[in-house]
């Protein structure tokens, strides 16, 4: 979601394990789902839309067991 809350479609994720990755991307309501066999996962954002803003150094490390998590994306020109 956006620092207003907003759900933000199009952001496309990879979740990676050593032997590969498997890119996804967010739904109209902003959800992204994975259900890839149980592992731990490298997760980086590798692209927001148009007219939305990353810190291309992001990332996670999931656990063996998924959960969830609250990423937020930045709207381009709003003050960090």
């Amino acid at each position: 979601m956006d620092q207003d809350g907003a759900p933000v479609p199009g952001v496309m994720l990879n979740f990676c394990t050593d032997a590969a990755c498997i890119p996804r991307k967010s739904d109209a309501n902003g959800t992204v789902s994975f259900d890839g066999a149980p592992d731990v996962y490298h997760v980086q954002l590798i692209k927001a839309p148009e007219g939305y803003g990353f810190d291309p150094d992001f990332e996670l490390y999931t656990d063996r067991t998924y959960g969830e998590w609250l990423l937020r994306i930045r709207k381009n020109g709003d003050a960090p």
